[in-house]
Order: structure tokens, then sequence, then C-alpha cells
């Protein structure tokens, strides 16, 4: 189900870490412990980001950015 749309992708180092700018519809109830994962979509290697919503309870408190530095899992 799509939510939202990728607006960019930029490397931000040699230690294949990326910076991953999404916008995601307000009305998907997103709480602090939403992680998000970088999927892979066909054997293309077509992508997409794939958010698991969290079970805190707690909403996220802003719209904006958010940083973490877990590496995805394939």
């Amino acid at each position: 189900m799509e939510v939202g749309k990728v607006s960019q992708v930029v490397l931000i180092d040699r230690d294949k870490r990326v910076r991953v700018d999404f916008e995601v519809d307000r009305s998907l109830p997103l709480d602090q412990a939403t992680t998000a994962s970088i999927r892979y979509l066909n054997l293309l290697g077509d992508r997409y980001l794939e958010l698991t919503r969290g079970s805190s309870g707690k909403r996220l408190a802003r719209v904006g950015p958010s940083r973490s530095n877990r590496p995805s899992q394939p």
C-alpha cells in the first residue's frame, strides 16, 4: 500500500550510509517506534521504503527530519 513518496536518496559518506528524504501521508498513524527499511521490490533491483509501525503508543511529536544510524537488513 502506497502511503508516501521518496523525494531524494543521497550518499552521505564512504561507509555506505545514505540519507533518504521522504514524505508520508499525515493520516498514517506513525509513532516514535516506527522503523523504516529499504527493501527490494523485484529482481530488477527496484526498491521501496517499508515503514513498520511501532508499538510505543507515543505519536510522533513533530513533522520534520528524523535520523537513525541503524543499518537496514536485506
